[in-house]
């Protein structure tokens, strides 16, 4: 048998070759690992930007209802603040001095037009002038009845007695009231343009019928007629 020598393997270069493609695949499932990796941190990060998002937007609505309530608590205070002012000035400027007839309308008419947030102020502030003005307001005409028992003339004087009665219920029981009258000496019928001849102040009981006795100049009259007219009303003690 013969001997054919064979040319020797090279396997410097074979295993060059295996080792680079050694590096190559492990630097691909680097790449692949890296990538993973930074998709993995992108999709987290995208989701921790959405779930940040939705946190601020809540913040943000939870933020703007405290403000609108801070709003409303703030118009309602101001409200609450002008609607006692104005009570005040109503309750301050309507006093006894204010006890005639007309100025009494004036002052219980201004109810009229209040609105009810003012009203309730006007109710807490001065309860018992509200009340009255109201029941002034609303009672019919005449409020009154009265009846004069007698008039004595003495020398230059006249001496007159007068009974006065509130009419009204819900006025009449709201306690004693401050009655003023003008007191008349005529020489017939009396009517509304006479000039009364003096003027008298008593005290009503609450439900019940005032009674005065005043004395005045007769003004050279000898016979006549004798009669009063109320004036002014006024709850005692407000």
């Amino acid at each position: 048998m013969s001997y054919v020598p064979m040319p020797a393997a090279k396997t410097g270069s074979s295993s060059m070759a295996f080792k680079i493609m050694t590096f190559v695949g492990a630097a691909l499932a680097v790449c692949l690992l890296l990538a993973s990796v930074l998709m993995g941190f992108g999709a987290h990060s995208r989701s921790a930007q959405a779930e940040e998002a939705r946190s601020n937007a809540e913040s943000l609505r939870t933020q703007k209802k405290d403000t609108d309530t801070e709003t409303a608590s703030v118009r309602t205070q101001i409200t609450a603040a002008k609607s006692n002012k104005a009570a005040s000035k109503w309750c301050d400027g309507f006093t006894e001095a204010d006890s005639g007839f007309v100025d009494l309308l004036d002052n219980a008419a201004a109810l009229n037009f209040k609105p009810a947030d003012e009203l309730a102020a006007i109710a807490k502030a001065c309860p018992k002038k509200k009340e009255f003005a109201e029941a002034f307001r609303d009672a019919p005409s005449p409020a009154f009845t009265g009846n004069v028992p007698d008039c004595t003339l003495s020398g230059g004087n006249v001496t007159m007695t007068g009974e006065l009665t509130i009419t009204d219920t819900t006025l009449s029981n709201l306690g004693p009231m401050n009655v003023t009258v003008d007191i008349f000496l005529t020489p017939g019928e009396p009517s509304k343009s006479d000039t009364p001849a003096g003027t008298a102040t008593f005290t009503i009981p609450a439900g019940g019928k005032g009674t005065f006795t005043q004395t005045v100049p007769s003004g050279g009259l000898t016979t006549g007629s004798c009669s009063f007219r109320a004036t002014n009303l006024w709850p005692k003690g407000l």
